[in-house]
């Protein structure tokens, strides 16, 4: 055996770098990329023998690159802008390109998507081959979805009498297909082909909204619930006539609404001034003991709330104005005495019950003739005084 020294050479060191070797003649090799070279072992010449070579081939092969993310395409909305697609990752520098097998749903430049139809699609990235990996490819589903109708779906509050609006104002979808509506309570609301909702009374009822979808656009199948509710009546301009003690009994003025709910009068001083029905009665005048209010009240329809009306109403005594009074305070007008500050010979005013009459009897009421101090003088009166007893007209 040649005791010569072994050296070894790569005919290409690009492919495989011969690195070194050790004295047990163990080769020590870096592979750098995939091809095929020609190793030669060299051994030196000795005094017995000869210098010697020998080679042989050594091929090395691609591997396949190895992913550590995974290929996916998200779906999209038809009418979606471009995007672009996000590649794999693996450990191959190689470049991706991208090819849909069906461009009318999906067509690529580059890395950049446009969105086109409605449908499913692949799409295929593959990564080219490179010294060290081979090609590689990976599929992905791709889906665009069909455009939902863009629909403001508020319920909607109404009031009985409002006037009637349209319902396209809940859409701004480009589906080109009229919507259709319907009421389930046509006492409530109509609605016609165009979209013109029309209150018919008070309540609540459900308006179906429907349209049609397209190749692209979704369609839809809705509903809204609308309230109507119930308005306060209207009342026309209402005056009470002036009314004063004495005066014949008179139909009150009946009250202009447009609600059909019943109405009824009423006085909140029956004592003063008594109203049944429509007919209206002066019991006392009203100057000195507070006055009354006249209520009118309507109540609730189907369509429209209760509601009241409240007047107040003086009933005169039969004095003119001007009339002249002798109080402690001086002489004052009749009409101007206030009883919360003028008095008589220091006592409070309560009421005046002397009238003013044309008649030529008199009415004599003799001293403690009803009780003990009534009255406490002798009194002489016309026939239309009353008396005041404890505070009421007797």
């Amino acid at each position: 055996v040649n005791p010569g020294i072994f050296t070894y050479t790569s005919s290409d060191s690009n492919t495989v770098e011969i690195l070194s070797v050790d004295t047990n003649g163990n080769v020590l090799a870096k592979i750098k990329q995939a091809g095929t070279v020609t190793i030669t072992a060299t051994e030196t010449a000795t005094n017995n023998y000869f210098l010697g070579t020998i080679s042989t081939s050594f091929s090395v092969f691609r591997a396949d690159p190895t992913l550590s993310t995974t290929f996916t395409v998200p779906s999209k909305i038809y009418g979606d802008p471009n995007f672009n697609l996000v590649s794999p990752i693996s450990n191959s520098l190689g470049f991706w390109t991208f090819v849909s097998n069906n461009s009318t749903i999906a067509s690529i430049n580059g890395f950049n998507v446009t969105v086109g139809n409605v449908g499913t699609t692949t799409i295929t990235a593959t990564q080219a081959q490179t010294n060290k990996y081979n090609e590689i490819s990976v599929i992905a589903s791709f889906r665009v979805l069909k455009t939902p109708p863009v629909v403001v779906f508020n319920d909607i509050v109404k009031t009985y009498g409002d006037l009637p609006f349209s319902l396209n104002f809940l859409f701004s979808s480009t589906n080109p297909n009229t919507p259709s509506f319907s009421s389930d309570y046509l006492s409530v609301a109509t609605i016609n082909l165009q979209g013109i909702l029309t209150i018919t009374g008070a309540g609540t009822c459900n308006i179906t909204v429907i349209q049609d979808e397209t190749e692209n656009i979704g369609g839809l199948e809705k509903i809204i619930t609308l309230t109507v509710n119930k308005a306060d009546p209207t009342f026309g301009a209402y005056t009470f006539p002036n009314v004063k003690y004495l005066d014949p009994s008179f139909t009150v003025p009946l009250l202009q609404t447009n609600s059909p709910g019943s109405v009824t009068y009423s006085s909140s001083n029956s004592d003063t001034l008594l109203i049944n029905g429509t007919t209206a009665t002066v019991l006392t005048p009203s100057l000195f003991v507070g006055g009354t209010t006249v209520i009118i009240s309507q109540e609730e329809s189907s369509n429209f709330n209760a509601k009241t009306l409240t007047i107040p109403v003086t009933v005169g005594i039969c004095f003119p104005a001007g009339t002249p009074v002798n109080t402690d305070q001086g002489i004052i007008a009749i009409e101007k005495i206030n009883p919360s500050v003028n008095t008589i010979r220091g006592k409070k005013i309560v009421a005046i019950t002397k009238t003013v009459t044309e008649q030529k009897q008199i009415v004599f009421i003799q001293k403690h003739s009803l009780a003990i101090n009534m009255p406490n003088k002798n009194t002489s009166i016309s026939m239309n005084h009353r008396v005041l007893y404890k505070g009421k007209m007797e």
